[in-house]
Formats: C-alpha cells, sequence, structure tokens
C-alpha cells in the first residue's frame, strides 16, 4: 500500500515519537513554544533548503495540499 503522504511530512510525525525527558520545574515565565515546534520547523527549513523564518513561513502561506497539512501538523496542540 503507498501513502499520499510526502516525505516532508511523514518526517515531521516522526518527530513527535522522539522521546523527550520531562521538563524540570522553574521559575518565571513558561515558554510560549515548545521544543519539539522548533525541531519540526527545523526539520521543514532544512529539507526545503530555506535560510530564513521569514522564507519558512512564506512557503507554508502556499495554499497547495502538501502545506495546508503540513500547517496543520504545526499548530497541534496550539
Amino acid at each position: 500500500m503507498v501513502s499520499d503522504e510526502s516525505v516532508l511530512l511523514r518526517l515531521v510525525r516522526l518527530v513527535d515519537r522522539i522521546p523527550v525527558p520531562p521538563e524540570p520545574p522553574r521559575r518565571g515565565r513558561p515558554a510560549a513554544y515548545s521544543d519539539r515546534l522548533f525541531l519540526k520547523a527545523l526539520v521543514v527549513m532544512v529539507l526545503k533548503r530555506l535560510p530564513t523564518v521569514h522564507a519558512l513561513l512564506a512557503v507554508l502561506e502556499q495554499p497547495t495540499p502538501e502545506m495546508r497539512r503540513l500547517r496543520a501538523e504545526l499548530t497541534k496542540g496550539g
């Protein structure tokens, strides 16, 4: 059976399977974005060869089906 998912989307989903140790309690303001989300964005930037975050945001705004799925994957959990 052949999946219609792109390699990029598969790799971004694999990031969720990486075991992460629990964060130690710390004082101050909680982090706005998780380390996992940054890793997903880095995977997209490396595979798409994007030099800046602005280029990443421009690519994610494209109305293609792949980018819609990728945006949905990146926005899971807020």
